[in-house]
C-alpha cells in the first residue's frame, strides 16, 4: 500500500515498515501476483471519457478480468447492467450530457446487489451524509495499482468460500 497509494520509492517502504529492500521487493512481487492470481470477475465500466474507459478497460484486463460492458450514458449503465449482469462496477460520477453515474449506480442497484468502485475527479459528491458511503472511491487522476488494489478487494469480499 505505501508503494501503490502513497507512491513511496520500495526502499523508502522498507525503511517505513522495518525490513530490508530485498524482502520488500519480494513481498511487493508476492502481492503484485495475488492481484494477477485473483478471482476473475465480470466488470461494467460506466465512463463518459473514451481514453479513461480504454485505460480501465486495460487495466481490469490485464487483472484477469472480464469487462463486459462499457457504458458512457446513465441510461445506457442501466441497460447493460440488466443485460450483462456484471459482478462489479467501477462507475464515473460525472456523465456529462449522458447524466449522472450516481443515479445510475442507484437504477441498478435496485435491481441486484453489485460491488462498486467509483474512480472519479468529484469525490467530494460521494462522500455527504445524504447517502450511504461506497466502499470505494478512487481520485482521478488514478494509479493503476490503486484500481488493482480495489478491484482485487472488492472482488475479494464477494468471492463466495467453500
Amino acid at each position: 500500500l505505501l508503494t501503490a497509494l502513497e507512491e513511496l520509492p520500495v526502499s523508502d517502504a522498507a525503511q517505513v515498515v522495518g525490513v530490508p529492500r530485498d524482502v520488500a521487493e519480494t513481498e511487493l512481487d508476492a502481492a503484485r501476483e495475488a492481484l494477477r492470481s485473483a478471482a476473475a470477475t465480470d466488470i461494467l465500466v460506466i465512463e463518459d471519457e473514451p481514453i479513461i474507459a480504454m485505460d480501465v478497460r486495460q487495466l481490469v484486463e490485464a487483472c484477469g478480468h472480464r469487462v463486459v460492458g462499457v457504458a458512457a450514458s446513465e441510461a445506457q449503465a442501466v441497460r447493460m447492467a440488466a443485460e450483462m449482469k456484471p459482478r462489479l462496477i467501477l462507475a464515473d460520477v460525472n456523465l456529462g450530457a449522458g447524466g449522472d453515474g450516481i443515479n445510475a449506480v442507484n437504477r441498478i442497484q435496485r435491481e441486484v446487489s453489485v460491488p462498486v468502485i467509483f474512480v472519479t475527479a468529484y469525490p467530494e459528491r460521494l462522500l455527504t451524509a445524504e447517502q450511504v458511503e461506497p466502499a470505494f472511491v478512487i481520485s482521478k487522476p488514478f494509479e493503476p495499482l490503486a484500481l488493482a488494489i480495489a478491484t482485487y478487494q472488492a472482488v475479494s469480499s464477494t468471492v463466495p468460500i467453500g
